[in-house]
């Protein structure tokens, strides 16, 4: 046999060898992979106790049951509603929504939401298994506004000058770790524009108090209705450089002003967005996922004069 034979056999041996050793790794390696292996949890429950609301609505799911399911197969559970400080106690009624083909169910809150109050949802399994969450809710806001405010036009000189005067905006009743986010509405153009107050100001805490303030003009509200667009007045200052449309433009003297307060609940809200999408496994449900949390919202609106 020459060398070139026995080279050729010991290549072959060497590839068998392979192969051999490969079918033994993938047959001792799991490549099959459960997502739902590991789940311990029982229910999912999402939504918002909003006290502006006289009906609210959560989503609640078996974590056990496939995300698709024919109608025939999706069975109700208990879910028990209580007021912790009354110790009052509800059986919620549900709904069965789809959403093409994905059948779960949704919960009703028909009873009055008290302020300054904490609810507590028990989701029960068929076998006894709970999963509890607690959503608290927010006081009740009291919205001012100071229209005697001192005039900054800056370097430009307006004749109508409570157009430049900064207003003072007071927001009471938002306890340390609650948050609040305001917007203005103006009309232009036969309709009503609204944009979160952010451009210039934000609300900020007055020291030692339950209150939120910012000292704001209507030409500075307007900035976030009618910012420059050009990217070389990036770096100007909103407070003294006049937005794209100004007072006089608008439809009429009306501002509107609406304001979304959270309970301390909603720990990583984004204010830039916010976005309750990060929000959806927050690490409060006991025994299971989700997030749910109070909140309230509220309008008034005033005028200011057009010389």
């Amino acid at each position: 046999m020459n060398s070139k034979v026995r080279t050729l056999k010991k290549i072959k041996l060497s590839i068998v060898s392979l192969i051999v050793f490969s079918f033994f790794l993938q047959s001792c390696i799991e490549t099959t992979i459960n997502p739902f292996e590991d789940e311990v949890e029982l229910f999912s429950i999402y939504g918002a106790i909003d006290l502006s609301n006289t009906s609210n609505v959560i989503r609640i799911k078996k974590l056990t049951e496939p995300l698709l399911q024919d109608v025939s197969s999706i069975t109700p559970f208990d879910v028990l509603l209580s007021e912790i400080e009354s110790d009052e106690e509800y059986q919620l009624t549900p709904e069965i929504v789809n959403f093409n083909g994905n059948y779960t169910f949704n919960y009703p809150i028909n009873i009055p939401i008290k302020s300054n109050s904490s609810y507590k949802f028990t989701m029960i399994a068929p076998d006894g298994g709970e999963s509890i969450a607690i959503a608290n809710t927010p006081g009740i806001v009291i919205p001012s506004v100071d229209t005697l405010g001192t005039n900054n036009n800056g370097p430009f000189k307006f004749e109508n000058t409570e157009c430049t005067t900064e207003h003072e905006f007071i927001f009471s009743n938002v306890k340390e770790g609650e948050q609040l986010y305001m917007f203005s509405g103006v009309n232009y153009g036969d309709s009503t524009l609204w944009a979160r107050t952010a451009t210039v100001d934000k609300l900020t805490r007055i020291d030692n108090t339950d209150s939120l303030e910012a000292l704001l003009s209507v030409r500075q509200l307007l900035f976030d209705h009618f910012p420059l667009s050009d990217d070389r007045f990036a770096s100007l200052n909103p407070r003294i450089w006049p937005p794209t449309v100004d007072c006089d433009e608008l439809d009429n003297n009306e501002i509107q002003i609406r304001y979304l307060h959270f309970s301390s609940d909603w720990k990583g809200l984004d204010g830039n967005e916010i976005t309750t999408s990060f929000l959806f496994d927050s690490g409060a449900v006991k025994n299971g996922k989700g997030f749910i949390g109070g909140m309230n919202k509220g309008e008034f609106s005033y005028r200011f004069k057009i010389n």
